[in-house]
């Protein structure tokens, strides 16, 4: 048994392994989970230029995924995505 973060609930394995699989396949659908601290949705990009991740404040290189809000200038890199899809994955 593996146990959430937040009220350290036990969760099963395979409840685990489905979250971290949904999480790493990245793409649009699932950048609807993922919102900028406005609350505006965020896209899927791939890296033209070298951003700052605004989450944890790792560079994000060049042809790199990364979720971007355009209107607010707000990057995540798939790091920090991932760890936010999984944990989304994982509320009750």
């Amino acid at each position: 048994m593996l146990f959430k973060e937040d009220n350290l609930q036990a969760v099963s394995v395979d409840e685990y392994e489905a979250a971290q699989a949904a999480a790493e396949g990245m793409d649009s659908s699932l950048a609807d989970k993922i919102r900028c601290p406005a609350e505006h949705g965020m896209v899927v990009e791939v890296a033209a230029e070298v951003y700052e991740c605004d989450v944890c404040e790792a560079d994000i290189e060049v042809s790199t995924k990364l979720m971007y809000c355009e209107r607010c200038d707000y990057a995540i890199c798939e790091v920090c995505a991932v760890d936010m899809l999984r944990r989304e994955a994982l509320k009750v």
